[in-house]
């Protein structure tokens, strides 16, 4: 008999894809958590996860690497500020 456990794994996974599924880890397949279509997730991937949440939903969730790109922009601006700031004042 296959298993059908499906847990939370939100707060142990970096992508925030998973706040919007449940993961089986034994079936490596994932369940929206609304709509509760079963996806393939083999390896913890989240590529067909996207793709639903784009086509089925229209929802655009950050992908981990979008995130830190962003991250990185803004904290080089930070650098930049802090730098222009510190030759303004002497």
């Amino acid at each position: 008999m296959a298993d059908s456990r499906f847990e939370d794994v939100s707060d142990r996974r970096e992508s925030e894809v998973w706040s919007h599924f449940l993961y089986n880890r034994a079936q490596e397949t994932a369940k929206r958590n609304l709509c509760s279509v079963v996806l393939k997730a083999e390896g913890s991937s989240t590529k067909s996860l996207f793709n639903h949440l784009k086509s089925k939903h229209r929802i655009h969730v950050k992908r981990c690497y979008e995130a830190v790109s962003e991250d990185a922009r803004l904290k080089s601006k930070v650098v930049r500020i802090e730098t222009y700031f510190k030759y303004e004042k002497s």
